[in-house]
């Protein structure tokens, strides 16, 4: 762009845009995100799967859900959880600590949004792992997380010296 005169900045910057949303998931959120892109970063993060947002590496996702918190927190949420449970789906309990805080962050950005179904959805997935233990039905959003388990799938429980999951995710708040 530095070649571009000044008055087509703007259009060829437009134009390199719509051209980079032809690209990979991962290749376009790091684009949109150090471009400053922020709405059409927030647009492509919400019309992405889960899947397909776990799909694509940390170090792309946690710039980008940094940069998103303060004006679009859902979309950042949904970032802070792909991250985290990408390390849970892989098994890798070695990183279960970097999981468990980026859902924490997860967290504060789902009640930030007021996106209560958004968080028991992240709570019913890291159900499904063995990383939190629910106490009572998900509807009354009761659920104890499990202090100090690094546990994965198909693997057997293991102590771990890290922070408690308690008290670092938190129960969520009731859903309104």
């Amino acid at each position: 762009m530095q070649l571009v005169p000044s008055p087509e900045r703007t259009r060829w910057h437009e134009r390199a845009i719509q051209a980079a949303m032809a690209a990979d998931l991962s290749s376009l959120i790091g684009l949109l995100c150090e471009t400053g892109e922020i709405e059409c970063l927030a647009e492509v993060v919400r019309g992405s799967s889960d899947d397909a947002l776990e799909a694509v590496g940390h170090s792309v996702l946690e710039p980008a859900a940094t940069r998103l918190e303060e004006t679009q927190p859902g979309a950042a949420a949904r970032l802070w959880r792909a991250v985290g449970m990408g390390v849970v789906n892989a098994g890798k309990s070695k990183y279960y600590d970097a999981a468990i805080r980026s859902l924490a962050r997860a967290r504060r950005c789902y009640e930030r949004a007021g996106l209560g179904a958004g968080l028991l959805s992240m709570l019913d997935a890291a159900l499904e792992h063995g990383i939190v233990e629910a106490s009572a039905p998900a509807a009354t959003s009761s659920v104890a997380l499990c202090p100090h388990r690094t546990r994965g799938p198909g693997r057997p429980d293991q102590r771990s010296s890290s922070p408690s999951i308690r008290s670092i995710v938190g129960a969520p708040s009731p859903v309104r």
